[in-house]
């Protein structure tokens, strides 16, 4: 591993500790994953944090952990305007660091607060370490289930993904956007025979569900496309009809 790869790795988890850390001190996202009813130990096993919005003492964890701010900036953490002015592309978004296979820390995925505020998720930057198109958010946590059970749920969003598992819906991945890519095809190739899609219940949802199953298709993997019903993704899905609810409708659009 070359010096500037190493750099991004060492960054990366160092970012997700002061992220995971300042989550206690929000108490507005405490509130928010109160009202998506996540408990406190899916927020730990998934590592979700906040990235505050006072820039000063985001600054002074860069320079008190001797972190190169270009290091910085590949993670996405910071980027400089016209102007040479450093802004915060994550402040006030709640993170979800971004795990390779092998559980090492590669880049976040910040989602903002409030519902007037777009894009609804940010991604860290395309980096030696970090490429959205071949990356499966929750891939490291369910690796050994996919490679006994040979099939994967593929969702939309990480809170879909967080709710699956807090239900013990486990094998359950998705992709960084809304978009299933032909790497993210081949990736799960190597441990299931099939994978069931449930995409969120919209005209965007439904879309995106169809160019997925032509890609896994052309891959000759079996594909499921799970319908939910209108306006639900599996995370309000879950909490509006209980998860047993889910399991009954996928097991018999299985049969």
């Amino acid at each position: 591993m070359d010096e500037n790869t190493k750099n991004l790795y060492l960054a990366a988890n160092k970012f997700l500790e002061f992220f995971y850390n300042s989550l206690k001190e929000s108490k507005i996202c405490e509130l928010y994953l109160k009202k998506r009813n996540l408990v406190p130990d899916i927020i730990e096993r998934f590592k979700i944090g906040h990235c505050i919005k006072l820039h000063d003492k985001i600054l002074n964890f860069i320079e008190s952990e001797k972190i190169d701010y270009d290091v910085a900036k590949k993670l996405g953490i910071i980027k400089y305007d016209d102007d040479n002015k450093i802004l915060f592309p994550f402040a006030n978004r709640l993170m979800f660091p971004i795990f390779n296979p092998y559980n090492e820390c590669i880049g976040f995925s910040g989602r903002t607060l409030k519902i007037d505020i777009k894009p609804k998720y940010i991604n860290s930057p395309t980096s030696l370490i970090y490429q959205k198109r071949r990356v499966l958010y929750g891939l490291n946590f369910c690796k050994e289930e996919l490679y006994k059970n040979k099939y994967v749920f593929v969702v939309e969003g990480n809170l879909d993904v967080v709710k699956c598992h807090q239900n013990n819906l486990t094998n359950v991945v998705c992709p960084m956007g809304t978009s299933f890519t032909e790497e993210q095809c081949k990736i799960l190739k190597r441990y299931v025979d099939a994978i069931i899609i449930i995409f969120d219940g919209d005209d965007a949802g439904r879309k995106a569900a169809k160019d997925a199953k032509i890609i896994i298709k052309n891959n000759n993997i079996n594909c499921i496309i799970f319908k939910l019903p209108d306006g639900y993704d599996p995370d309000s899905f879950i909490d509006k009809y209980s998860i047993d609810k889910l399991n009954y409708y996928i097991n018999k659009r299985k049969m």
